[in-house]
């Protein structure tokens, strides 16, 4: 039932449900024969407190208007009281304006109905900082939100779509928190499986969803874009890593040597991966508070994911026991890393095109030779900055890759800010769900464009992970699969007071608390 109904300052009848939720509305109501309820869902409302869509209703994509129509209408029969449910269908929202409505509407004749995926939560976090433990809370909520049948993002606009990029980023927090990821992700890998190119190419979402069509009258499969082709590699390898196995290594190792092939063969050489678009690094601020794919180089973006791949695959094959395959990907993977060392670093170690968010690969991809000088780089440009920078590749990346090499006390500083742009920023603002954006509400209070600003959005999520192997410091020992072997060693910091958690593995529960 809605917490409270509001009356907006332009005169709106609107529910407030407490909450972002994705779901349905159920509907009890009287009145006469071909009466009307018309009601609009929206996920926050606009600086002056009125309702609020256009972040659905104007959503475009690719210069093409794709709008949502998050909109129930029911036409009475007129016998009595009547009760009732879509089917088929599903909103986002928090809010509903009630845009007709026969007679009186009162808060006990609206409920709503969640529809969800999420089949359990299995990953458990608190601390003695109240705003981490709503971000948390928040992390959890929205994956309830976006997981439907496949992991979604924009829930409430006409994407809804199974973005691969955004996937293989946070499948290792989903596989702490969620009961059942292996087999929600692995139907989803059936996905992108089905959508893979004859060359192996892998595209931006599975199921693959055309935007156009060719002069042909052929379905348009965009090229990869580095990071997201990537998950066909990645998350297999993640469900694995966590679960121990080996059938999801057996599955999809094809698809995974399909990918890096491709990766292989188009471009320059086989030492680099140009081909295609690029998203960059999607939503960081260091190109400008509203830009999209960031500064961070996309070919070295790109560059960087190859190794990752090519190495990850490596480690594939030897967990299935095919030696010689994983003794020529390593020859290809230790070729690729050199590469990458003599065209992005300077004699002494240091990147010579930095970002925070090619630091942070450097270290965490193990491309580095000298990750301690990457890492003194990545504090530096963070003290430049005085904020993040990273978007949503960096931001999965930049706080172990500080806690890795000494500089633990600058991650908390990023982790526990409060003001703008933080992971706890948007809790200070309110928020039930994580944002699209670190700036989807300003400020200034004015909203991000309403072309792309979700309120209801996981892939910053991804810092659960980093809670879980540093605050808690539950780490798998290197080289081992389903936690069979694992380090507790937390990275603490006074200011968080305590902090204590669990998640479920194969081989039973890990916990941890401090102090």
């Amino acid at each position: 039932m809605p917490v409270r109904m509001l009356r907006t300052p332009k005169g709106e009848t609107v529910l407030d449900f407490g909450r972002v939720i994705t779901g349905t509305i159920e509907l009890t109501v009287s009145g006469a024969r071909g009466g009307r309820v018309v009601l609009r869902c929206g996920d926050t409302l606009d600086p002056d407190g009125n309702f609020y869509n256009d972040n659905v209703e104007l959503f475009s994509l690719k210069g093409q208007t794709r709008p949502t129509l998050q909109r129930l209408e029911y036409r009475l029969s007129g016998n009595g009281q009547e009760r009732y449910r879509p089917s088929f269908t599903y909103q986002c929202f928090r809010y509903v304006h009630i845009a007709e409505f026969p007679g009186e509407a009162q808060l006990p004749m609206f409920r709503a109905i969640p529809i969800t995926s999420f089949t359990g939560q299995t990953g458990f976090f608190t601390c003695g900082d109240q705003q981490v433990n709503g971000l948390f809370e928040n992390i959890i909520r929205t994956q309830q939100c976006t997981y439907m049948d496949i992991p979604i993002a924009g829930p409430q606009r006409a994407e809804r779509l199974g973005w691969t990029g955004d996937n293989q980023l946070i499948t290792p927090m989903s596989c702490r928190t969620m009961f059942g990821t292996l087999r929600f992700f692995s139907k989803w890998l059936e996905d992108v499986r089905f959508d893979q190119t004859p060359d192996g190419q892998v595209g931006t979402m599975a199921p693959y969803v055309s935007f156009s069509q060719a002069a042909d009258g052929s379905i348009e499969n965009p090229t990869a874009s580095a990071a997201w082709g990537d998950a066909a590699v990645i998350v297999p390898w993640e469900l694995y890593a966590f679960y121990g196995d080996k059938a999801i290594l057996a599955r999809y190792v094809d698809m995974a040597r399909r990918y890096v092939e491709f990766m292989r063969c188009s471009g320059e050489d086989e030492l680099t991966f140009t081909q295609g678009f690029s998203f960059g690094d999607w939503f960081a601020l260091d190109d400008g508070e509203d830009a999209y794919p960031g500064k961070t180089d996309k070919t070295l973006i790109a560059c960087f994911y190859y190794y990752r791949s090519a190495s990850l695959l490596v480690r594939m094959f030897r967990a299935l026991g095919r030696e010689e395959e994983a003794v020529r990907y390593e020859t290809l993977a230790g070729r690729i890393r050199y590469r990458l060392q003599q065209t992005y670093f300077s004699a002494d170690g240091r990147l010579t095109t930095p970002t925070q968010t090619a630091c942070a690969m450097a270290i965490m991809f193990g491309i580095a030779e000298y990750p301690k000088a990457v890492a003194g780089q990545l504090a530096e440009l963070i003290h430049r900055a005085e904020r993040l920078e990273t978007g949503f590749i960096g931001s999965s990346m930049v706080l172990p890759a500080l806690c890795r090499h000494g500089y633990a006390k600058l991650a908390y500083d990023l982790f526990l800010k409060k003001d703008y742009p933080s992971w706890l920023y948007s809790v200070a603002c309110g928020a039930t769900s994580i944002w699209e954006h670190w700036n989807s509400v300003k400020p200034d209070g004015t909203l991000w464009s309403p072309n792309m600003n979700s309120f209801c959005h996981l892939t910053f999520a991804s810092v659960a992970e980093w809670m879980f192997a540093y605050i808690l410091g539950v780490r798998q020992a290197e080289g081992r699969a389903g936690y069979r072997e694992f380090t507790i060693a937390p990275v603490a910091d006074r200011r968080l007071g305590f902090a204590e958690g669990s998640f479920q593995t194969a081989g039973g529960m890990k916990q941890r608390s401090f102090p």
